[in-house]
């Protein structure tokens, strides 16, 4: 069977470079799982290296980790939609006692907002109203913040919060982060808070906190960094490499070969599609060794996966199955043995959703 292998050295180590990085800004550290459906093995190793905050779109993932954690750890919602907060008042108002409720909704919709109003006070989580900042993706215009601050008085908004560069590829900026800092003043003004807040995501927010563009500034306000890929994987996808000084290897993945055999290999195409609905690479011709693994697109893409043996060629999937080339590798590999793959946020996030895939902590 197929794992995913995790080193929590590795790990902390990532976690420890945010941490410092939050901590120069007097900022809070809000640790993004929804890649890996928030499961508690994981969620655990994160609060043992001094996480308390975590984030995950979907608020259902939150209902399997243990009371133990809840003690120690405050959840957030970082898309909340209207059957989001439905289930929340419900269970809220029973007190059913499933998982550990989430504290805080980060929305961008006044018709949540009207939804909320319905939950009791004393049951209702803090808000933060998602901006527009040019990326295009979901956020309000800061005219819309303004007046939902104002119209909903009674409701506790806390805040403002930004995703860049998740759509469009809108990087952070100066002017950005001032409006959001304007933004969160003036929410504090209006309900009277101890310090405005701002909420930041994710990795892309890397290199300008890194650059002390902000600290030049002084008008500038950063509460929380909300963060998944850097900590996870060490890689920036919207500057399409990898973060430096971070450990790339947090993860990796062992594929089960079940068959090697050398097949003969013809150099023209077959006419009909594959399996996926589409005509196949051209791949190496000629008596080749080819090994094929339990795992396919149902598993994770193969493109997106990366052999660590560099004389492996990915030949091509089925639903279940990956073929690999390995004529060229000095290994003797034979059925029953495990192809070890690097593998980043894409791939991470479709092996954790495969209950086939047994997950492996260190």
């Amino acid at each position: 069977m197929d794992y995913l292998y995790l080193d929590g050295k590795k790990l902390a180590e990532n976690l420890l470079y945010w941490q410092r990085l939050a901590k120069k800004y007097r900022a809070s550290l809000n640790a993004v799982t929804k890649f890996c459906l928030s499961e508690a093995q994981y969620v655990d190793v994160l609060v043992k290296n001094g996480v308390n905050v975590i984030s995950d779109s979907n608020m259902q993932n939150f209902a399997s980790l243990p009371d133990s954690l809840g003690r120690q750890l405050q959840c957030c919602v970082i898309k909340t939609r209207l059957s989001d907060i439905r289930s929340y008042s419900q269970s809220s108002i029973k007190n059913d006692g499933q998982g550990i409720p989430p504290v805080r909704f980060y929305l961008s919709d006044e018709e949540c907002l009207r939804e909320i109003r319905k939950i009791p006070e004393k049951f209702q989580p803090q808000i933060v109203l998602i901006m527009e900042c040019g990326d295009f993706k979901d956020g309000l215009y800061k005219s819309d913040v303004e007046r939902l601050t104002v119209e909903y008085a009674d409701l506790p908004i806390l805040g403002v919060s930004a995703n860049f560069a998740c759509l469009s590829g809108k990087m952070p900026d100066i002017q950005s982060l001032r409006m959001l800092s304007d933004a969160a003043r003036f929410i504090q003004k209006q309900r009277k808070l101890d310090s405005p807040f701002v909420s930041v995501g994710g990795t892309v927010m890397h290199d300008i906190l890194e650059s002390g563009e902000i600290d030049a500034c002084g008008d500038i306000i950063v509460s929380e960094i909300r963060c998944g890929e850097g900590i996870f994987f060490g890689y920036n996808s919207s500057k399409g490499g990898p973060v430096s000084g971070l450990n790339r290897d947090v993860f990796s993945f062992g594929a089960e070969i079940i068959e090697v055999q050398e097949k003969n290999i013809p150099e023209q195409e077959n006419e009909g599609l594959n399996a996926l609905g589409a005509h196949s690479a051209p791949r190496p011709s000629g008596k080749r060794q080819c090994a094929v693994l339990d795992f396919g697109v149902l598993g994770a893409p193969l493109a997106e996966v990366f052999p660590k043996d560099a004389d492996i060629i990915r030949i091509g999937q089925t639903f279940d199955f990956s073929v690999i080339d390995i004529t060229d590798s000095r290994k003797q590999y034979k059925a029953g043995d495990f192809v070890q793959f690097s593998v980043n946020y894409a791939s991470a996030s479709f092996l954790c959703m495969n209950r086939f895939i047994t997950k492996m902590i260190e």
